[in-house]
């Protein structure tokens, strides 16, 4: 225990990364009119916005991005621990969506996530940005509420993908295989699955029980340990398995507990 709180206390970022060359422009969304701001980390500011100023976000960022030809990676990925030194900021992992039904936007661990990574193929990037110093994150489930993710798949505004990074640091604990290898195959199947339904037409009508966020959840459930769903079942409440990922049952499923 001690050697591990150690450990995250004595990590020094600095000797594997390096900061942004400079603090990047700001640019206006052409529907919403709202202006994206930067802070010198790369990160968005304000914290939260909309689902239509993150739809001019994610559609036009390409046409009205002051970097030509900027195309950010959307990482899929686990929550890590220990990880709150690594951000900038105490709001930095939360999430963007100023809808998310998660209270003050928190992403917790075992949910997955979005990471916006605006700067993996950009020039203003150095060699080595720190991993942790994105331009924001999202909860996988609001993502997919929000948006089609095939047609985001389909688009070259994004490159969406599960990560599977190496780091210079060593072990990369967002790895959508951190768990298990087999997500990494769930994940590309989904995304070469949800181009074709993209293509004709657009996901099913009831989109979250052929979601990326129920099937992770799902193979999550199916590799834990017996003994974990036998507790779980003793302790009865709004546990993973009645929810299966979806975060407005997990929120409205709550409610009614702290009624009675």
């Amino acid at each position: 225990k001690y050697k591990r709180a150690n450990n995250i206390a004595s990590f020094d970022p600095a000797k594997y990364y390096q900061p942004l060359l400079a603090t990047p422009e700001s640019w206006t969304g052409p529907w919403t009119r709202s202006k994206f701001e930067y802070t010198p980390y790369g990160e968005l500011t304000p914290q939260r916005y909309s689902a239509d100023e993150m739809n001019d976000f994610i559609t036009y960022h390409q046409v009205d991005h002051p970097v030509p030809g900027a195309r950010p990676t959307l990482w899929i990925q686990n929550v890590p621990a220990d990880a709150k030194s690594r951000y900038p900021s105490a709001e930095s992992s939360k999430c963007r969506f100023l809808e998310c039904p998660m209270p003050k936007g928190t992403i917790r661990n075992g949910q997955y996530r979005v990471a916006i990574d605006e700067w993996d193929l950009s020039k203003q990037a150095a060699p080595n940005k720190d991993p942790y110093h994105n331009a924001g994150y999202a909860h996988l489930y609001c993502l997919e509420k929000f948006f089609d993710l095939g047609l985001i798949a389909l688009s070259d505004q994004y490159i969406i993908k599960p990560d599977n990074r190496e780091f210079p640091e060593g072990r990369n604990k967002m790895a959508i295989t951190r768990d298990s290898t087999h997500m990494l195959t769930i994940v590309n199947d989904f995304l070469r699955d949800v181009r074709t339904w993209a293509q004709k037409g657009g996901r099913p009508q009831d989109w979250f029980n052929t979601s990326l966020t129920r099937a992770l959840t799902v193979e999550h459930l199916r590799k834990q340990p017996k003994v974990r769903q036998a507790v779980r079942q003793a302790r009865g409440g709004n546990s993973i398995d009645e929810h299966l990922g979806n975060l407005d049952h997990l929120i409205s499923n709550k409610k009614p507990r702290k009624e009675r």
